[in-house]
């Protein structure tokens, strides 16, 4: 069993059939290659869970967790590396033990003194897109060096993948790790695990000073991010020099002493996402504000629809590019493969912001940025346009980003009357019980199969709906947000007796949808 089974094994569960004939670009194997890779499959899948081989296509009836069962059922010597994993266990001991000894790895991998010449070449190549180099130490191994912010970034990236938090936000395994991401996942966990703690602290305190909730995928980076920073620390590695960048942070907030440190932080908490359109940390640079405004004010003149909240969009705006300006210094940024479809369900404001010379030639922004911008400017066209009063209570949950999920409520609330009573992570899952709502919604496959096995029922939506989706939620109770009225006479005595002062603040606050 290798990596590519294992992708090959998770897109049939996910998906439930593959046409040989079609096979998407991921799958760069001919017909009769996917059959013998599907035989050596069904050896570790129990009866009637095996894969079903017909004429040009495979079925499958796997749940997640029967994938999950297969996955963690491989012993370690069964399993085939990948090369990308064997650089990421190098990555991972450089990072705790300083020297990596790769022909003692590489022994005990089983491999060839070729297959190690061409991981090595690999690695170069890999380090230097990172900015990040290799040495050798003599009769000792080799040493990942460079920057110490960037050794800790690509880390974190790295075990972004292999890790999750718990219902405590501690750091675990993922179910899903092959028997190769365990051993490096384990590995870590086992040599840090005295300073994540302090991680926790930190955040908690940030947190709390701010008065926010990072995204979980925010909240993951950074209790990894802290706890090898903290450990690196101990062995006298730190951040030496500031990173070159238009707008620097400022040092609002007091993480550790060490005055360039204390920057590099500042600057990495801001770039994470907040379940805030804006952050309460945000500095404020006035060539990047008016920037901003000037890009807002383009866009209105592009677009039919009147920006009443348009200082609200500009705020939003420089938040996000402020973030994409930190997180592309700082050398990551978070993925969703769900953003691949805005460019052709919005053309037009896609291309409109991707062409602004502010975008592509200044900020630089990259193509999955782009979309998420577009989503942000759309939701707040639509918001401008929403005549709805709240009347179904709902749950989100999701494992994209929280641009992601807002468009997808913003849209929602554009058909629908509804109050969104939380947006949660697949993996904070277990927050439904603490909530008062009346549906949970999602737009993933693999998410709806998760949390109906959780024992909750949800409705599964298209991220970009069908009028089917709507007419599916019209049948379940859901009211339409198309031309709702009010009575007069109750609003008219309400208004009655409030001073002139005070009757804007209250219509805005009893009729969100239908004053601005």
């Amino acid at each position: 069993m290798d990596s590519l089974d294992l992708k090959l094994l998770h897109y049939l569960q996910e998906n439930g059939e593959l046409n040989t004939q079609q096979l998407p670009p991921s799958f760069k194997r001919s017909e009769s290659s996917i059959y013998r890779r599907v035989e050596s499959i069904n050896q570790w899948l129990p009866e009637g869970k095996q894969l079903i081989m017909t004429k040009h296509v495979v079925t499958s009836c796997l749940t997640y967790n029967d994938y999950i069962e297969a996955v963690q059922s491989i012993p370690f010597l069964d399993y085939r590396s990948s090369q990308e994993e064997r650089i990421h266990f190098i990555v991972i001991q450089s990072l705790l033990k300083g020297v990596v000894n790769t022909s003692r790895f590489f022994n005990h991998l089983g491999l060839s003194i070729a297959t190690k010449k061409k991981d090595n070449r690999y690695l170069t190549e890999w380090l230097d897109k990172k900015d990040l180099t290799k040495t050798i130490a003599r009769k000792k191994g080799i040493v990942v060096e460079g920057q110490e912010i960037y050794i800790r970034i690509e880390s974190t990236k790295i075990l972004m993948s292999y890790l999750e938090l718990d219902a405590h936000d501690k750091l675990v395994l993922r179910k899903a790790n092959n028997p190769m991401e365990v051993l490096m996942a384990e590995y870590f966990l086992t040599e840090v695990s005295t300073e994540e703690p302090k991680a926790h602290k930190l955040i908690a305190d940030f947190m709390d000073f701010y008065q926010i909730e990072f995204s979980y995928p925010s909240k993951k980076f950074l209790v990894i991010y802290l706890t090898i920073m903290f450990f690196r620390s101990k062995a006298g590695k730190c951040q030496t020099t500031l990173i070159d960048s238009r707008y620097h942070p400022q040092n609002h907030f007091h993480f550790v002493s060490d005055e360039v440190e204390n920057t590099m932080l500042n600057g990495l908490f801001c770039a994470q996402d907040t379940m805030m359109a804006t952050s309460p940390m945000l500095d404020i640079h006035d060539q990047l504000m008016e920037e901003s405004k000037r890009f807002v004010e383009m866009l209105q003149s592009h677009i039919l629809t009147h920006l009443y909240t348009k200082e609200n969009l500009i705020q939003e705006i420089y938040y996000f590019i402020y973030k994409c300006h930190i997180r592309k210094n700082y050398h990551f940024s978070f993925y969703d493969n769900k953003l691949e479809d805005t460019q052709r369900q919005l053309p037009n404001l896609y291309h409109l912001i991707k062409e602004s010379p502010f975008i592509s030639d200044v900020m630089k922004l990259s193509d999955d940025q782009v979309s998420t911008l577009a989503l942000l400017v759309r939701k707040h066209i639509m918001e401008n346009k929403l005549l709805g009063r709240n009347t179904k209570r709902i749950v989100v949950v999701t494992n994209s980003s929280i641009e992601k999920a807002d468009f997808f409520t913003a849209n929602l609330n554009h058909f629908l009357d509804i109050e969104v009573v939380k947006i949660i992570h697949i993996n904070e899952i277990f927050k439904l019980e603490q909530l008062d709502y009346d549906f949970i919604l999602t737009f993933s496959n693999r998410l709806e199969t998760l949390i109906k096995e959780q024992g909750f029922s949800c409705k599964k939506l298209n991220y970009y709906f069908h009028q089917q989706d709507i007419d599916e939620l019209l049948q379940a109770g859901f009211s339409s947000s198309s031309r709702r009225k009010i009575l007069a006479e109750p609003l008219l005595e309400q208004v009655d007796t409030l001073s002139k002062e005070d009757r804007a603040s209250w219509l805005r606050q009893a009729y969100p949808s239908h004053f601005l």
